[in-house]
């Protein structure tokens, strides 16, 4: 499940909330698959 058309203004903003997203995708398995597949997008 990967993002698609991330716009460069959501790449910057989800690029300042990395590590909110890490934290994320570790603690909250809900909410875990989405994160990681934002991870992954900003690789």
């Amino acid at each position: 499940m990967r993002p698609a058309n991330l716009s460069s203004d959501t790449i910057e903003r989800l690029e300042d909330s990395r590590e909110d997203l890490e934290v994320i995708a570790e603690s909250d398995l809900r909410c875990s698959k989405y994160a990681e597949s934002l991870l992954e997008a900003l690789e």
